[in-house]
């Protein structure tokens, strides 16, 4: 197995880039309609830089909070620090060799634009299930780079389709993939690329296209169209489970 990115790539794009807003995450409309209260379950998070999300399970679900990355966890720390987040538990490793010792199990495993990172998509997914408890809630999205989202990006950022395995897009794929879980959502989400982080590195580095972007996604967000999933158009594919009882 190989995996696409490296952590001078992560370091370089973490410096460049700071999250300071937690409310507005994109994926908590979906996050609330399909995960019960959480308050005092355990939360890990795969590939968990720059800390945002952990901030967000820990302020608006009361989740007691982990996570693994291995890029520098003092970029980690400082976000944690300034979104108030003081209780938490981090892993400065690489998610491949990480062994949490102890059986490890969590009640909500997560990653966020993790898993396309690697050509076996397959054992990448096993790894996240194995941290769960029974019954327990695994969440993974990653990007939709396929269709007209690679159009665009073989125009403005080729490296960055270099380190993404795009076959690994698909909700079929990970579907397959989730013989043990009830899953509670399995699609691709939002419209179209134009509603994308607004504090994007890459993005970032093109402000002009980044203005045409933003304006563009205000249009779209006015005529009520930033809300239709499809193949073709949508930016994020998401997985929601429930790992099933063994009983």
């Amino acid at each position: 197995m190989r995996n696409l990115s490296d952590k001078k790539y992560w370091n370089n794009v973490w410096r460049e880039e700071e999250r300071n807003e937690i409310m507005s995450f994109i994926f908590a409309p979906l996050l609330a309609k399909y995960l019960p209260v959480l308050e005092n379950k355990t939360y890990f998070e795969i590939g968990c830089a720059p800390g945002t999300i952990m901030a967000f399970f820990n302020k608006v679900y009361g989740c007691m909070v982990s996570g693994i990355d291995y890029t520098d966890s003092e970029m980690i720390q400082k976000c944690l620090s300034r979104l108030d987040v003081n209780d938490y538990e981090l892993f400065s490793d690489d998610f491949l060799e990480f062994n949490p010792g102890g059986g490890g199990g969590y009640d909500i495993v997560a990653s966020f634009g993790f898993i396309e990172h690697f050509t076996d998509t397959g054992d990448i997914f096993a790894r996240h299930r194995r941290l769960l408890n029974e019954g327990g809630y695994l969440i993974i999205e990653m990007p939709n780079l396929r269709y007209f989202n690679k159009i665009i990006y073989s125009l403005f950022d080729k490296e960055l389709l270099k380190i993404h395995n795009l076959n690994a897009m698909s909700p079929n794929v990970i579907s397959e993939l989730a013989g043990e879980f009830d899953i509670l959502y399995c699609d691709y989400y939002k419209s179209t690329l134009f509603d994308f982080n607004k504090d994007s590195a890459e993005l970032s580095k093109i402000p002009a296209i980044k203005s045409l972007f933003l304006f563009i996604s205000k249009i779209i967000r006015a005529l009520r169209l930033d809300n239709i999933p499809n193949r073709f158009f949508s930016p994020y594919i998401v997985f929601i489970g429930k790992l099933k009882s063994s009983c």
